[in-house]
């Protein structure tokens, strides 16, 4: 369920039957969302679906616009979730600075291809959004410390200024993932092979700017 500032504006249920109703409305919306590529659906197939009424739906949310927002930021909670996991198993496991690397870039290029329907949507609920725009900012922002942190566990394998690198790593990471991203939901077919060269190429670029003494 949806955990960020954005979850204010929804009547929190009391009651466990309430509770679930709530958590049927937002899995059927979700569900509705990733069969349909996107927000083309009605309150009344989130109704069938979820099996509450149009009623109860109204009472937690104001619109569908409400409950499509929230949707989304459940997703980035989640996704958050699964990036904090892979740097955890990441840097436990890597015992190199060119390992750590690797292995974070592949475990982040992973996930953001699993929510890449619900990362393009919030980048354009974003576009006109503060709030969530916010959010997204910070959101972004943890995970670029969380890469910081890791890469500067092998400070000592970094040529020059350790801290410096370690946080220009993470926009160019993000920057090269999110565009391949965005092509390769326009051509699928192409995907696999695209991230996975992807992935060992940018690799090798982080590790050349992280070990390479400026001039």
């Amino acid at each position: 369920m949806p955990h960020s500032a954005l979850m204010q504006a929804v009547k929190k249920p009391q009651q466990p039957r309430s509770k679930a109703s709530l958590e049927r409305m937002v899995t059927a919306a979700h569900e509705l969302m990733i069969d349909r590529g996107g927000e083309d659906f009605t309150l009344q197939d989130v109704s069938r679906r979820g099996e509450v009424s149009i009623g109860s739906i109204y009472h937690r949310f104001g619109s569908k616009e409400d409950l499509v927002r929230t949707v989304i930021d459940a997703a980035m909670g989640e996704m958050a979730d699964a990036e904090r996991a892979a740097f955890t198993r990441t840097l436990d496991q890597s015992r190199s600075l060119a390992e750590f690397v690797h292995g974070y870039i592949a475990g982040y290029a992973a996930i953001l291809r699993d929510h890449a329907l619900m990362l393009s949507l919030a980048q354009r609920q974003a576009s006109t959004d503060p709030e969530f725009r916010r959010e997204g900012a910070l959101r972004e922002k943890d995970t670029a410390d969380e890469m910081a942190r890791g890469i500067r566990v092998f400070a000592s394998e970094i040529a020059g200024d350790d801290r410096m690198k370690a946080r220009l790593a993470f926009p160019i990471a993000f920057a090269a993932l999110t565009r391949h991203l965005s092509l390769a939901m326009q051509d699928p077919e192409a995907e696999q092979k695209g991230w996975d060269e992807l992935v060992d190429g940018l690799s090798e670029m982080i590790m050349a700017f992280l070990t390479t003494e400026a001039n």
